[in-house]
């Protein structure tokens, strides 16, 4: 950033104002920070780097600034073009003030898109924007589309966190609607911190008809609160993906696969069972103390996955070359008996030894 052409930026949150003799105001409490205001920020761009110093929401804000000439003003700071009259009337620095409330602007604005996402709940922001622009002539940023979108679906659907309320009543009425469900949920900091779902028809699905095959994997959750969303799927007689059990957890730690597979082990009934799974560290120690060793295999995909990077990082050029490097692998990994194994690896050392060096090393009896 180009200092010349900034001023410094104080940030109040949680003040309160203390008058002085000479007129001039002292912030009492609070937070407070400091960052660098350039002269073409936008407003977008301020709110954005605002929130990140002070740690706070971006959802539901106001900002007002004090003139540095006359500090018993307040203006408001709403848009871009208040960012420009901030700028213009502080010479070195600017008191800028943060307020939970939201302005009249985003009220209104919020209004408008709330009437539309009543109707169309999957309404995206940059149809937002190019909506506002053609029908009101208002020109809106994607980060405020955004915010404004937020604070319509709080209108209408409540806070996220307070949903969150009415999770032991929902977990109940899932075991009275279907009994013989399993759900566990424990509680940490919060509404819940591991959440463990078994269907009844799951369970009874996969211990009447469904292959000793479990496949359990887990993906981020891109929403407010963040986690990962475990899962564990089965295969049916048709060979078709028969979903057993799910999570909702903190993150993908040793501790929370091995709660995890613990809820899951306990619905097997003793069936003996075969885990595939990626070679993720928590899972291989988890699936190890609970499962064995011996009931491990890796998923093929993400195995080869692997070897196509390691192939393509080792300066084996050319597409026809990974090719043919992959198809051995293949005969490898497919081989039905011993002798087959021996002389599947015999043709990829002699294809390029490094490669069946890096089989040899990444547990190909799994």
């Amino acid at each position: 950033m180009d200092l010349e052409n900034s001023i410094y930026g104080y940030l109040h949150e949680g003040w309160e104002i203390v008058p002085k003799e000479d007129k001039q105001i002292q912030y009492k409490g609070g937070q407070q920070k400091g960052m660098y205001i350039g002269q073409g920020m936008s407003y977008a761009d301020f709110v954005s780097k605002a929130c990140e110093r002070l740690d706070i929401n971006s959802n539901g804000y106001t900002f007002h600034y004090i003139l540095e000439f006359d500090p018993s003003a307040r203006q408001q700071l709403d848009d871009d073009e208040d960012m420009h009259m901030m700028l213009s009337h502080s010479y070195d620095y600017a008191h800028v003030e943060y307020s939970s409330q939201p302005s009249m602007r985003e009220m209104r604005s919020a209004r408008v898109i709330e009437q539309v996402i009543r109707t169309t709940p999957q309404y995206l922001p940059c149809q937002i924007c190019k909506d506002f622009r053609s029908r009101y002539g208002v020109s809106l940023s994607y980060k405020e589309v955004w915010i404004y979108k937020e604070m319509a679906k709080e209108r209408i659907y409540g806070l996220p966190k307070n949903s969150y309320m009415l999770l032991p009543w929902l977990c109940q009425r899932l075991v009275d609607i279907n009994p013989g469900t399993i759900v566990e949920c424990t509680r940490q900091d919060g509404p819940f911190w591991q959440l463990f779902i078994a269907h009844s028809f799951s369970i009874q699905g996969f211990l009447m008809g469904c292959q000793p095959i479990i496949a359990i994997d887990s993906t981020h959750l891109s929403g407010l609160y963040r986690g990962s969303l475990f899962s564990a799927t089965t295969y049916d007689v048709d060979d078709g993906m028969f979903p057993i059990a799910f999570g909702v957890i903190s993150s993908e730690n040793y501790e929370d696969w091995l709660w995890f597979l613990q809820k899951l082990k306990g619905i097997l009934q003793d069936k003996e069972v075969v885990i595939i799974s990626d070679r993720h560290q928590a899972i291989l120690r988890s699936v190890s103390q609970l499962f064995g060793v011996e009931n491990h295999v890796y998923c093929y995909r993400h195995v080869k996955e692997n070897f196509s990077s390691y192939v393509t990082k080792h300066s084996m050029k050319g597409k026809k070359c990974k090719v043919d490097a992959l198809l051995l692998l293949d005969s490898v990994v497919y081989a039905r008996l011993d002798d087959d194994y021996v002389v599947a690896m015999e043709k990829l050392k002699t294809y390029n030894n490094d490669l069946a060096k890096w089989v040899e090393e990444n547990s190909p009896q799994h």
